[in-house]
């Protein structure tokens, strides 16, 4: 996927934008992999979307990140397992901040992955659809410098 969008983006004379936007989507997912805590399939995905969207990947991370919060937070309210979330939240805030390593969480280490669960790359899939429908339906100054 990422060769193909590198491909189009040479073609097109926007080849720049298409390293600069996989770099970006890698790297935004580099420092969890680089510390134990996430494999590589949401980087290769969001480094991939990169190639495709230049720096329209941004926008489509944010998407995503907002997606799977609401989607957490909508599970954990009718799991009754908001407090949980807010130790998770919690925890995020002391691994990112000051290094604490984040398999102090409830759900990390050998814990099967929840049947509930909603892994990250359906969010980075559905953020690009919702930020592609933007830049269709809302065509502005500001949706034109992210493509």
């Amino acid at each position: 996927m990422a060769l193909l969008g590198i491909i189009s983006a040479a073609a097109t004379g926007r080849i720049a934008l298409a390293l600069l936007g996989a770099a970006i989507g890698f790297s935004i997912f580099l420092i969890g992999i680089l510390r134990g805590q996430a494999g590589a399939g949401d980087a290769k995905m969001a480094g991939a979307l990169g190639a495709w969207l230049g720096l329209g990947v941004l926008p489509v991370i944010i998407i995503a990140c907002v997606m799977g919060l609401v989607w957490s937070s909508i599970r954990a309210k009718n799991d009754n397992k908001l407090k949980t979330r807010i130790e998770i939240f919690k925890g995020i805030y002391y691994w990112f901040l000051r290094g604490t390593p984040m398999n102090m969480l409830p759900e990390a280490g050998n814990v099967p992955f929840p049947h509930k669960a909603l892994p990250f790359g359906v969010c980075l899939a559905t953020g690009v659809w919702v930020w592609i429908t933007l830049l269709l339906v809302w065509q502005s100054p500001f949706m034109a410098i992210w493509h």
